[in-house]
C-alpha cells in the first residue's frame, strides 16, 4: 500500500482525539527535528533515566531516529497533556493503522512508559516506576 489519502489522514487525526488526545494535526516528516540535547535532558533531568526500555539510553540515538524519520514523508503529531497517557494513543493508533495495510506505521512517544506494571527489563523490574522530576501540569 502507498501513502493514505487526505480523508485516511483526516480519519487518523479524529481516532488520535477520541483515544484521548488533546489534539493530533498531520505533518511533514522532514519537518520534525531530533538532537542530542534531548538525550541529555533524559540523562540529567530524569528519575527515570535506564529504568525502562522506552528510555535511554535503551531507545534509538537522534541519529538513528533521523534515520527512520527519512523514511516517511508525513507524521501524525499528537498531544497530551495528562502523563502517561499518550504512549497508550500511541501504541493503539499505531497498531489501528498498520491492520489497515500500513505496514510502515511506527508510533514514537514521549515520556514515561506506563503501558506494564512491571517494567520487563530484567534489572528494572524491581524498581518503582517513577516519571519526570518536573511535571508542568502539577
Amino acid at each position: 500500500m502507498g501513502m493514505p489519502k487526505k480523508s485516511e489522514y483526516e480519519s487518523i487525526v479524529s481516532r488520535a482525539v477520541e483515544l484521548g488526545a488533546e489534539e493530533a494535526k498531520i505533518i511533514g516528516a522532514e519537518t520534525i527535528i531530533t538532537a542530542p540535547w534531548v538525550r541529555l535532558k533524559c540523562q540529567f533531568g530524569c528519575d527515570g533515566y535506564n529504568s525502562t526500555y522506552c528510555c535511554p539510553p535503551h531507545t534509538p540515538t537522534p541519529d538513528e531516529t533521523r534515520q527512520v524519520i527519512d523514511c516517511y514523508k508525513k507524521a501524525v503529531l499528537i498531544h497530551n497533556a495528562k502523563l502517561g497517557s499518550i504512549t497508550k494513543i500511541i501504541v493503539k493508533l499505531e497498531r489501528e493503522i498498520f491492520l489497515s495495510g500500513y505496514y510502515k506505521a511506527f508510533g514514537f512517544g514521549a515520556g514515561p512508559c506506563y503501558l506494564c506494571k512491571t517494567c520487563p527489563r530484567k534489572d528494572a523490574s524491581t524498581r518503582k516506576r517513577r516519571g519526570p522530576r518536573w511535571n508542568p501540569a502539577a
